[in-house]
């Protein structure tokens, strides 16, 4: 297979996915492959809503990474069995995507061009998707091809078989003849799929269009099947089997993924609370100074939990007491910069200096940092502690990190799971510099 992913010269800085691939099938078997919805929910996206007459229709991502959001999709230009171009168009995307067939010595080279990502978020986005339509293309769509093949060549067999017994006359293969997101009855896709997650070996001949299954019986293992009807170890039935059998392991995957998510976060707030107290432990205190219980620390929790020490009580952390002031009344005065120091897997890293501008050392601060509204995930918090609800979080520091001397500064870093920069930063209501405006 040969793939590509270049982004143009030009300083709109508009980047584009391009994949290739060589398939071992005829062109109109590939054609129906990425233009009937009924197999391309088999290796590709969920297609719903379905309109053919203004040609709309709308992709259900599932999980599948680089696509987090449904997608609109209109068709632009169709040229059957040669071309389909598309617009998607979703909450974070919004891009022209083309689909190329052509004929080749051994079957038929498809072309697949995804274009409209912009700035160094779509260049992180690109990156995410090009792994995710390799997959697609190389394995997932190869699969359903082989299946399409089986159940074609049992066609052919069953026609043959009727035209040799001489019960029908002269018959042909019944292919479906691939039409762009052409949907079946309402009723009979209902009743099949209602079959199909009871476990029943059923394929979509078996369900009339009404609605009901069809009251014609598989015939048993050993006794040959009347023409026209499939025995349930036919490839349509494996089909049926095979997908069902992929969606009960995608759930199984997700069960485990989120058991192990939730063992994590546990061991993260244990930790942490361990750290608090041990950290209140070997603190020093001054000869007749008096002692008060710290406002509680909290530290990131996925799900949106968060793990408190001290007396503060449920809820958000009280902010911690800043002392150091003159004796003549002076004032602590801090200020914040954020910088953005690297991008990492599907996110980046930011950092935020903590800066004394007095001149006498700060104990305490309190920074809060306001994410934009797209389910943005913080973690791997470094010098503090932090809990975040859902587009704030709030910073506090780790005891070794609480004291900032006059006229320096001390920093602290976090990962963002997600794209989207910070759009306001404070540090003890004073506006952190490095956020734009």
């Amino acid at each position: 297979m040969r793939t590509t992913a270049r982004a143009p010269a030009y300083s709109s800085g508009v980047t584009e996915i391009q994949i290739e691939v060589d398939l071992p099938h005829s062109l109109e078997r590939v054609w129906r492959a990425v233009t009937d919805p009924r197999v391309l929910r088999e290796w590709f996206l969920e297609v719903t809503c379905i309109d053919d007459t203004r040609g709309t229709f709308t992709l259900s991502p599932d999980g599948a990474e680089g696509l987090d959001d449904p997608i609109e999709g209109e068709i632009v230009e169709r040229e059957a069995p040669h071309r389909l171009m598309m617009r998607w168009t979703s909450e974070r995307q919004h891009t022209l995507v083309t689909v190329t067939l052509l004929s080749s010595g051994t079957g038929c080279a498809l072309t697949l061009v995804q274009r409209g990502f912009i700035g160094q978020q779509g260049s992180l986005r690109r990156r995410v998707l090009h792994r995710t339509y390799t997959q697609m293309l190389n394995v997932n769509l190869r699969a359903a091809l082989k299946r399409l093949e089986a159940a074609d060549r049992e066609r052919d067999n069953l026609s043959r078989r009727s035209d040799a017994q001489g019960q029908a006359g002269p018959r042909s293969a019944s292919r479906n003849q691939a039409r762009f997101f052409t949907a079946v009855p309402r009723q009979a896709s209902m009743a099949w799929a209602g079959l199909k997650a009871a476990g029943r070996n059923v394929s979509r001949r078996s369900v009339s269009t009404t609605g009901r299954p069809s009251p014609k019986r598989q015939p048993a293992r050993g006794i040959a099947a009347p023409a026209g009807e499939a025995l349930s170890d036919s490839p349509t039935a494996t089909i049926v089997r095979e997908r069902w059998s992929s969606a009960k392991r995608a759930r199984r995957a997700a069960q485990r993924r989120r058991t192990a998510l939730a063992a994590s976060a546990a061991i993260v707030v244990l930790l942490a609370a361990l750290a608090v107290l041990i950290g209140r432990l070997t603190q020093p205190v001054a000869p007749g100074a008096a002692t008060s219980p710290e406002g509680p620390q909290s530290i990131i929790v996925p799900g949106g939990l968060s793990a408190s020490s001290g007396g503060g009580g449920a809820g958000a952390p009280t902010p911690l007491p800043a002392t150091g002031a003159s004796e003549q009344g002076e004032l602590p005065v801090l200020s914040g910069t954020y910088l953005t120091t690297r991008t990492i897997v599907g996110g980046y890293e930011g950092v935020v200096l903590v800066n004394n501008l007095s001149t006498n050392a700060v104990n305490g601060w309190s920074v809060w940092i306001v994410l934009p509204p797209l389910g943005l995930v913080v973690h791997d918090v470094r010098g503090a502690l932090a809990v975040q609800t859902d587009k704030e979080v709030r910073f506090v520091p780790v005891p070794g990190n609480r004291v900032v001397p006059a006229g320096e500064s001390v920093r602290f870093t976090f990962q963002v799971q997600g794209v989207g920069a910070p759009v306001e930063c404070v540090i003890n209501d004073r506006l952190c510099a490095g956020i734009p405006e």
